[in-house]
């Protein structure tokens, strides 16, 4: 209606365009063919009908943003979702996590095996028992079950020889802070995924993500060297938790620094003026002001592991 209107529009891919999408959106029926090819033919008749008559689209990260032009995007700008300012604590006045062994990984969120990527999470860790560290860590898997998913990762935690697990179910409001005093990282291992709260909310307390690209955070961990980025695979994220399993305190410290210093430049306060000036620059055809770049002077890229 607003483009037959003629009135200009912005979309957010959110999480609707990688491959992974089109494999894994239905969970449990990720094998059927009909399925991905019903969504692949929506796609062609709805999706990118809305994508080509955009002004722009909104990317929450590069890696989406690139997705969107391969799909015929016009224009795009990459902004992450912020954080409600009074929730961000200032990273001058709050002192980095420290190292503590052993070291404990936590995921909070609901047990969606597929989509959050649960199954490459156990299976990591099985691995890393198998390599003889089931010692130097502990695993906190929180959240709702979903179609007898908490079962489901019980059963292969437990034929994996995970001794040290735990499953406390749903955790919300205030009972969160519990899980985060225990978290020293936190695992965001989504196969495909438009806006995760909780890694934000890890973020805020100062603790370190391992994310995948394919979700919303992966290119930001990465590029500002809040964690560690992977591909959604076993082999990786299990060499990616004996590198983190070996941290030193100092670098430890520095990534839960830099942890703090990104959602504290990512609160509304801040992307709300960013947010502003983009729509002033695809408004404004021919001038209006330059695109912004989230942090003017980046650090260096980090290893993607």
């Amino acid at each position: 209606q607003a483009r037959r209107a003629g009135i200009p529009y912005v979309v957010s891919g959110a999480g609707n365009l990688s491959d992974m999408t089109y494999r894994y959106r239905w969970g449990g029926k990720r094998n059927s063919f009909l399925n991905y090819l019903m969504k692949k033919v929506y796609h062609r008749v709805f999706d990118r009908l809305l994508l080509h008559n955009a002004i722009s689209v909104h990317a929450q990260s590069q890696n989406e943003a690139e997705d969107a032009l391969k799909f015929g995007a016009r224009d795009t700008f990459v902004l992450p979702f912020g954080m409600l300012n009074e929730e961000v604590p200032d990273p001058g006045t709050t002192p980095p996590r420290s190292l503590r062994h052993p070291m404990t990984f936590a995921y909070l969120g609901r047990l969606s095996i597929m989509h959050k990527g649960l199954d490459i999470i156990v299976e990591a860790f099985g691995k890393v028992v198998e390599a003889g560290f089931g010692d130097r860590f502990r695993l906190i898997v929180a959240g709702p079950s979903e179609n007898g998913s908490l079962e489901a990762l019980q059963q292969r935690a437990s034929e994996l020889n995970i001794e040290h697990i735990e499953f406390p179910g749903p955790v919300y409001d205030a009972d969160k802070a519990n899980v985060w005093s225990k978290t020293d990282v936190f695992l965001h291992l989504c196969r495909f995924t438009g806006f995760a709260l909780t890694v934000r909310e890890a973020m805020c307390e100062g603790i370190p993500v391992v994310a995948t690209r394919y979700s919303d955070y992966g290119d930001w961990v990465n590029r500002f060297n809040l964690g560690r980025t992977v591909e959604p695979e076993v082999g990786g994220l299990t060499e990616v938790i004996l590198g983190l399993l070996a941290l030193t305190d100092e670098s430890y410290a520095q990534l839960s620094r830099n942890a703090m210093a990104y959602v504290h430049a990512t609160r509304w306060r801040e992307l709300g003026r960013m947010y502003a000036n983009e729509y002033a620059r695809i408004l404004t055809p021919g001038g209006g002001p330059q695109k912004e770049v989230l942090f003017p002077e980046e650090p260096k890229p980090q290893a993607v592991y």
